[in-house]
């Protein structure tokens, strides 16, 4: 499973790169993150229902501390980024000065904490006042102009999803309740031609459904498993061939299906594979810091492929750093608050630290 979670990440930043070498674009943005919602949901019900029941306490513990770690370096990492680039251009570094002070809050709970940058993509600031906008590109200001780590907006939406499925994972009837209410939002949205950015794939209410879908691949995984190994390639080629997101593109809608069918057989083929743990160990710090790169290194759309290697490689460099020089000494807190966790709960299944990252989680330990 390591491998797609690095080539959705590394589509992510070739889209962010603006990269185009006659039609080569991996896979579009929107889509991959979409999945990485349902990859998501797969693992979450798999750790709940194995490894964390009747732990919810120690699951929200584990998730904050995996996730803030790792976000906190990248955050300082693009703060640092952003006043060399203000003193090289002689700029202001976060000039929020001008707007309403309730836009100002926002903006700098939302960069440190995570939780409402999703929300900015549907807020803008009209005559002093925060208002809604049903198209944040084109609104008078734009918020995302504002985010130190602009594609952090996705964890935001994984952050309501691990609120929420412990209390529903073995909730059977309210889990289809939640999947097909979602579900219907999506395809009204979709059907009244709200079916751009941000409504696409920012909007959780209509997204929820793919982490919900995640969640009941790993249900009928018994089921799932039994599936040829050839739809996995029919899969990865149906990946890198879907188009980016026009109005009304339904071909993603048979990527979701595909997934949902081949998420159980691909982590049974990947799970004892140290290779492919250490690549997917890598894809959340490699996420995070990618448009940071960008912005020291490229302003202008990247044109020339050996500059998109660099970037590339650079960007898989410092994510082995941040996952193994500090997250590796983070992992040591989290160790111990399991271990307390486990004295206070008798009747619980043993704990192990099993699980990456919200957006991104890490394969079970070969051990």
């Amino acid at each position: 499973m390591g491998f797609l979670r690095i080539l959705l990440a590394l589509s992510v930043l070739v889209v962010h790169a603006n990269f185009r070498h006659g039609s080569m674009e991996l896979i579009p943005a929107d889509l991959a993150v979409e999945i990485f919602y349902i990859i998501s949901g797969y693992y979450m019900a798999m750790i709940l229902s194995l490894k964390y029941q009747n732990v919810i306490k120690a699951f929200f513990i584990n998730r904050a501390t995996k996730i803030y770690s790792i976000y906190f370096v990248a955050l300082l990492f693009a703060f640092l980024v952003k006043l060399i680039i203000a003193y090289r251009h002689q700029l202001p570094v976060f000039d929020i000065g001008m707007y309403p002070m309730l836009a100002q809050v926002w903006i700098v709970f939302s960069n440190i904490f995570i939780v409402g940058l999703d929300w900015q993509m549907f807020a803008t600031i009209v005559n002093h006042h925060i208002v809604f906008s049903e198209n944040f590109r084109s609104a008078p200001f734009e918020f995302a102009r504002m985010m130190l780590l602009p594609q952090a907006w996705s964890i935001s939406l994984e952050l309501y999803f691990y609120l929420l499925i412990p209390f529903i994972v073995r909730r059977n009837l309210i889990l289809m309740v939640l999947f097909i209410g979602s579900f219907l939002i999506k395809i009204i949205l979709f059907y009244y031609g709200y079916s751009f950015d941000p409504w696409s794939y920012r909007f959780f209410p209509a997204e929820l459904w793919l982490f919900l879908l995640g969640t009941m691949a790993f249900k009928y995984r018994d089921i799932l498993n039994k599936i040829p190994k050839s739809l996995i390639a029919i899969y990865f080629i149906a990946l890198v061939l879907c188009p980016g997101k026009n109005q009304d593109n339904y071909q993603y809608f048979f990527i979701y299906l595909l997934s949902f069918l081949i998420i159980p057989k691909l982590f049974t083929l990947s799970k004892n594979s140290k290779w492919d743990r250490f690549i997917g160990e890598l894809s959340y710090p490699f996420y995070l810091i990618h448009s940071t790169v960008l912005m020291l290194f490229s302003s202008q759309p990247i044109n020339n492929f050996a500059e998109l290697l660099f970037i590339i490689g650079l960007v898989f460099v410092l994510s082995f750093a941040i996952e193994r020089f500090f997250y590796v000494r983070v992992q040591r807190f989290r160790l111990a608050t399991l271990k307390h966790f486990k004295k206070e709960t008798k009747n619980a299944e043993p704990i192990q630290d099993v699980v990456g990252p919200a957006l991104l989680p890490v394969l079970l330990p070969s051990d």
